[in-house]
């Protein structure tokens, strides 16, 4: 679970609030959690109150974590089920790096998840999502979508973002 300023660090807060689910405190009604929508939103908040050096970066993190979102069979109403349900599993890398050297590292995680993909043998490609679709901080976002024949079309596998 999460505070609100953990989806705030991360972009993700205001503006994709109503998509998780809240868990609010009944001892302390001022208390509202979030769980969690994607580890995105908590990796971003590892460091959120310390300064880092050049010398401690580039910090690189993997999670494997179930994520909870209330999206599913709303406005994306073609991905219900086994596609996107309100409880997942999601692989997610992050990293923390210079602003310098963000750009390599946003190449860098986007050949990873390619190269994943790749590997297991998908018909993928990868998309340049709008600014209008990204969270408020990233600069820009990349999906990675496989082909899924039964649906005639490609689903998001995997997003890379950069919030220099």
């Amino acid at each position: 679970m999460l505070e609100y300023q953990c989806g705030l660090t991360a972009g993700q807060f205001p503006k994709f609030a109503d998509e998780v689910y809240k868990i609010a405190n009944p001892t302390d009604e001022g208390r509202i959690h979030y769980m969690l929508p994607t580890a995105e939103a908590a990796l971003a908040s590892v460091y959120r109150d310390e300064i880092l050096t050049e010398a401690d970066l580039p910090k690189k993190f993997f999670s494997y974590t179930p994520c909870f979102r209330r999206e599913a069979g709303s406005y994306r109403a073609d991905e219900r089920g086994m596609v996107r349900g309100h409880q997942f599993n999601k692989v997610e890398m992050f990293q923390y790096t210079l602003p310098e050297k963000s750009d390599e590292a946003f190449e860098e995680l986007v050949t990873k998840a390619e190269n994943l993909v790749k590997g297991l043998g998908f018909h993928f490609r990868t998309v340049k999502l709008a600014a209008g679709d990204c969270s408020a901080s990233m600069a820009r976002t990349y999906d990675i979508e496989i082909s899924i024949p039964s649906m005639n079309g490609y689903k998001e596998v995997s997003s890379v973002s950069n919030a220099r």
